[in-house]
């Protein structure tokens, strides 16, 4: 994976004055390699990265960092959307009641699930395969300690949502799930979990663009933009739905 540069003084990250106050900065390493490609090959070597990722971080912890619990991925986001959605009524009521049954469903699972530090990201995008066919991994910007069935559904949110379709995404998920599955174990929690994951995905997804929105504008986080997050959480719960 790209690996931090240290300073002339030896420290792998600083801090720099911004318009907002301090802002953190760390350089990284060129990583080598193409982008992944949507096949299932590659979604493979993919899943077996992940898994190595898990392997190596069962051991570390990192004080101080968000989690990636349920309060993070959807009672937050939903806090950062009421706003937005307040001269949305049609469309706040549904996103509201959709993602109190997202968080129902995952806190019934939540004693058996899986927990450890996450990469928190894991599209295909901030991957590459590298010359030597691993796969490096960039972008951590998002990890912390976390649901590790949440860490694997982004994958299959990503692919569900950017392009492919959920119908066109299963085979490719599924080659990354086996895959991850070969080197390593997911509980029956974990395993049930996975859908519930990728709405809750979706549910951050939209909040981390809401909060956002004197970056973006009010223009791009309009009626279209929940009215798409909507249809893509109707028919995913249609499909997954407990």
């Amino acid at each position: 994976m790209s690996s931090p540069i240290p300073r002339a003084d030896g420290a792998l990250f600083g801090a720099l004055e911004a318009a907002e106050g301090p802002r953190a900065y760390a350089m990284f390493d060129y990583l080598p390699g193409r982008a992944l490609d949507n096949t299932p090959e590659d979604a493979a070597l993919y899943g077996q990265c992940a898994a190595g990722l898990h392997d190596a971080a069962d051991p570390f912890t990192a004080p101080g960092r968000f989690a990636l619990d349920l309060k993070h991925l959807i009672t937050e986001p939903m806090g950062q959307m009421r706003p937005l959605l307040a001269e949305f009524p049609d469309l706040a009521a549904p996103l509201g009641a959709a993602a109190e049954r997202t968080q129902a469903r995952l806190s019934a699972l939540a004693p058996g699930l899986s927990w450890g530090a996450c990469h928190g990201d894991l599209h295909e995008a901030n991957a590459r395969l590298t010359p030597e066919s691993e796969v490096g991994l960039f972008d951590f910007d998002c990890a912390g300690p976390g649901f590790r069935a949440y860490d694997l559904a982004v994958y299959w949110w990503s692919q569900a949502t950017q392009g492919q379709g959920a119908e066109e995404a299963q085979p490719l998920w599924d080659a990354f799930l086996g895959a991850y599955r070969e080197r390593r174990s997911l509980t029956d929690a974990d395993l049930a979990a996975l859908p519930h994951f990728v709405a809750a995905r979706a549910l951050w997804f939209m909040g981390l663009m809401a909060g956002r929105a004197a970056e973006f504008g009010a223009e791009t986080l309009g009626r279209p933009f929940f009215d798409s997050g909507l249809s893509f959480l109707t028919a995913w719960e249609e499909q997954h739905g407990a």
